[in-house]
């Protein structure tokens, strides 16, 4: 190891030193002083003749020996004056002798003294330059010695504190060299210079203790025999013996004096196994995952065939109302079937919020952007829920903004028109008697165009810890509410998160036995009104459609008499197929005006069935008006509808109006050139 502290500084100052001493015994010197400043600035006298001054500061002759060095650019002869006497004896000298020896940052005086005057000939004058030179020699080499101490002093220091094990195998068959963990490692007696064979012989033994010995035998060619290769991914494993994973990185030394191989072993145990169980857990995680999706997706499926199962007989259960009340009947017979009707809606209503709940669990709502008119969507929530207000002799007062009538908006009318539902069919419920209100307002504010719902009533009203409890899953504001008034507990959970999605807010204010206020705040965009047909405005509409050709596609027998009855009786002809495969047949031999197409059947379904009427050589049947009959609500069913070429949507169960504005829009419309 290399020598360290105040050893190597006696080192650094001994060929000065002893130089000195030898140069002052030749010329008979009197005295002999050695002087050095240090890096903190201070001279301090390192050798003195007979005495032992080792790192002794003497300012006074410090300060004295230097004024004279700046007196003159000579070194040699200096005659102080005797104002300038010490009690030192080079001081009190008659002749003086200094040296000034500056290399690099370091500077050495040195100083010879006699009693009596000198006179110094040409030839030792000569003498003492080339004294000079060799004491400055003497100064180098004893500095480049140090610098060489600190230098490997530094490298041993940290090589010795890495955590690392390092070995140095020479190319030249010279002995290599470990640190201490290496050493440790390879079962090593010291650290330092290792003889070529010993060390061989040591990795041999480390290597064959490995678990994947022959893998590392099968590497070790490539990463040894190649030149600057370093690798980061060469892994020996000794979990078995030694209970540890070593990463080897094998790289080439090239300098002076040194040419061989660097092999560093770095403990990695922790690391690996610590990535090991990170992999492992991200294969899980992608498992779980999968598992996951596909019962996420098994879900979205469940709830598509159960929107359909549910929503399907629903439909027959209010087409045959609709057609009821179209018939004779009298007070009682019709007082039955209002009875059926609000009983269906009152049903639909608890199905729309179970199967919407799934939905935003399962992240599968998302909100349509299309034109809407206002108006229509309180006209609908209204007409909806008039007769439930009628029937409890509550006043129900409608105000709207004059606005709303001049423009069209951009949103999702089918959710808006459900939140409407939701908080009046709330007031309804829990209104006995008063009032209920509803205000439709536009506000247009610097930050854009909102709709405003205001929906007022004078029912029982809430504490502010049931008002808490309000939009929570399952839950209503008293338990005794459920018992008294009914209800899933789903209903203002579903409209908050239907707000929300639309980007806005719902606020209610209550007091017990004073009624609540229900304040939702939708954003918006105004529009331009869109055309509208005015024979749907018109009370002619429906001699403008009979006579018109419609093909019903429907694999429910209940669905098709309710639609053939009704588009019969608005005077229209009607046609009807079971499945796409009939329609198929039908579309070939007929021709029709309109097809209103179911899209979940069997034997081909409503998007194949639309697809290749679509490619039928008839001409009329590329432009034919197409409507998709569904009881799905899943945004990705009307992505579908729309990429097999169908027109438009109508979601089971679906109100005559609905029905009756589609057709008067396709049946009316010009042919597109």
């Amino acid at each position: 190891m290399v020598q360290t502290g105040p050893v190597a500084l006696q080192n650094e100052k001994r060929p000065l030193v002893e130089g000195a001493r030898l140069l002052g015994e030749i010329l008979e010197a009197d005295c002999c002083e050695v002087i050095r400043l240090f890096n903190d600035g201070v001279y301090r006298m390192i050798y003195r003749r007979n005495e032992h001054c080792d790192e002794i500061q003497h300012p006074e002759v410090i300060a004295l020996i230097t004024s004279w060095c700046k007196k003159s650019v000579n070194c040699y002869e200096k005659n102080p004056s005797k104002s300038d006497k010490t009690l030192n004896f080079l001081y009190q000298a008659e002749s003086v002798i200094i040296f000034d020896i500056r290399h690099r940052n370091h500077r050495d005086i040195v100083c010879f003294g006699w009693a009596n005057a000198q006179v110094f000939s040409d030839s030792t004058r000569y003498f003492l330059e080339l004294a000079y030179t060799r004491l400055l020699e003497l100064a180098i080499f004893a500095r480049t010695v140090i610098d060489e101490h600190k230098t490997a002093s530094r490298f041993n220091a940290i090589v010795e504190t890495v955590n690392q094990a390092i070995v140095l195998i020479d190319n030249n068959g010279h002995p290599g060299w470990v640190n201490e963990r290496a050493a440790a490692m390879l079962q090593l007696s010291h650290i330092g210079e290792v003889p070529p064979q010993r060390l061989a012989t040591a990795l041999l033994q480390f290597r064959n203790r490995a678990d994947n010995k022959a893998e590392i035998e099968e590497r070790a060619p490539f990463f040894i025999t190649q030149n600057n290769r370093t690798s980061r991914d060469w892994y020996w494993n000794f979990k078995s013996t030694l209970g540890k994973i070593f990463r080897v990185s094998v790289a080439d030394v090239d300098a002076t004096h040194v040419s061989g191989k660097l092999w560093v072993f770095d403990d990695v145990t922790f690391s690996y196994e610590a990535n090991a169980r990170l992999v492992d857990l991200n294969n899980q995680l992608k498992v779980e995952r999968q598992r996951a999706d596909n019962e996420n997706q098994a879900k979205t499926d469940f709830l598509s065939n159960m929107s359909h199962e549910i929503r399907t007989p629903m439909n027959g259960i209010l087409g045959i109302t609709y057609l009821l009340e179209e018939t004779e009947l009298n007070d009682e017979q019709e007082k039955y079937v209002s009875i059926v009707k609000e009983s269906a809606q009152n049903l639909l209503v608890i199905i729309n919020d179970i199967l919407d709940y799934n939905k935003i669990i399962a992240g599968k709502i998302e909100l349509e952007n299309i034109p809407f008119d206002v108006n229509k969507v309180v006209q609908n929530a209204v007409h909806l829920l008039q007769y439930r207000a009628e029937e409890k002799k509550l006043s129900l007062e409608i105000t709207v903004d004059p606005q709303f009538q001049k423009n069209q908006f951009l949103g999702d009318p089918y959710r808006l028109s459900q939140v409407l539902i939701n908080i009046l069919g709330n007031a309804i419920k829990f209104t006995n008697e008063g009032f209920i209100q509803l205000k439709a307002e536009l506000i247009e504010p610097n930050n854009g165009t909102w709709i405003h719902f205001t929906v007022t009533d004078s029912g029982i009203g809430m504490t502010p810890e049931q008002v808490k409890k309000l939009f929570q899953r399952y839950q209503q504001a008293d338990v005794s509410t459920t018992r008294k008034y009914g209800g899933t507990g789903l209903g203002m959970s579903i409209t908050r998160q239907l707000v929300e999605l639309a980007g806005g807010s719902i606020e209610v204010v209550s007091q017990p036995g004073q009624g609540s206020a229900f304040t939702v705040r939708i954003p918006t965009e105004k529009i331009k009104p869109q055309y509208v047909s005015t024979a749907d405005q018109s009370a002619d509409a429906l001699l403008l459609i009979k006579d018109k050709r419609i093909l019903v596609v429907d694999d429910n027998k209940i669905n098709q008499k309710v639609a053939a009855k009704t588009l019969e009786n608005w005077g229209l002809r009607v046609s009807l197929a079971e499945n796409g495969l009939e329609a198929i047949e039908i579309a070939r031999k007929e021709s029709f005006d309109l097809i209103l197409m179911d899209i979940h059947m069997p034997v081909m379904d409503g998007l194949e069935a639309t697809q290749r009427i679509r490619s039928l050589s008839q001409s009329d049947n590329a432009s034919i008006p197409i409507i998709a009959l569904t009881a799905s609500t899943m945004n990705a069913e009307r992505d579908s509808v729309s990429r097999a070429g169908m027109n438009a949507i109508l979601m089971k169960p679906f109100h005559l109006e609905d029905l009756y504005h589609i057709l008067v829009e396709y049946l009316t419309k010009e042919p597109s050139a």
